[in-house]
């Protein structure tokens, strides 16, 4: 059996990073295109999961208004009209 000697000197050089490395893009490309179905599914399993939680939880709030709104035409007229009147005085 071959041993190993831990002790050797290594060149720096052979060992630039030593610690986190940032990614860069291209490798960031490379996973999402290797694993592009994993990426689907996990996205596709979210959101059936928030519809079924969203459908199931009671509402905390509905808002209602059992009044309809009349629109009175002669006041909107008579604006109107003043609206023109004061436009044209500008003028």
């Amino acid at each position: 059996m071959a041993s190993i000697d831990y002790n050797q000197v290594t060149d720096g050089a052979a060992h630039p990073a030593i610690g986190p490395v940032q990614p860069e893009a291209s490798d960031l490309l490379g996973i999402a295109r290797r694993g592009w179905l994993f990426i689907l599914a996990g996205t596709i399993f979210g959101l059936v999961c928030a519809m079924v939680v969203l459908s199931t939880m009671a509402p905390v709030y509905k808002a209602s208004f059992p009044h309809r709104v009349r629109k009175n035409t002669a006041a909107v007229h008579a604006n109107k009209q003043s609206l023109q009147r004061a436009y044209h005085r500008r003028l």
